[in-house]
């Protein structure tokens, strides 16, 4: 979706509609002003949108880059982020989403005849 034209007044509503399989814009372009994103899922399953806002050059590329992600926080770090706790105490997370966590630490230390030197 491009952003071209005169810029609006008043904020522009865009209504992505989801079907399960592939998201659908309404409009093909956006002018230069607010824009307001709702997504309308009919479907079952979940997905994700993701919004980038390239720049011109990419724009110009008929087959766009790779997207390739760092992670930027651990499932572990996040749940043991009191503000995550915080904000999320009460909350259940659906079993059919589930989260994954893959950083255990797990330290067990006997240093033999360190009793003798106390």
């Amino acid at each position: 979706m491009h952003v071209v034209g005169e810029p609006a007044t008043a904020p522009t509503r865009l209504l992505i509609k989801y079907d399960g399989n592939r998201f659908s814009p309404p409009l093909p372009a956006v002018p230069p002003a607010p824009v307001v994103v709702e997504v309308e899922n009919s479907s079952a399953t979940r997905g994700s949108l993701l919004l980038i806002n390239w720049p011109p050059e990419i724009l110009a590329q008929t087959i766009k880059p790779t997207l390739d992600f760092d992670p930027y926080l651990s499932g572990g770090i996040l749940l043991a982020r009191q503000t995550f706790q915080r904000l999320f105490r009460s909350k259940c997370v659906d079993e059919k989403e589930g989260l994954g966590i893959r950083q255990v630490t797990l330290l067990f230390t006997d240093l033999k005849g360190f009793d003798s030197y106390v």
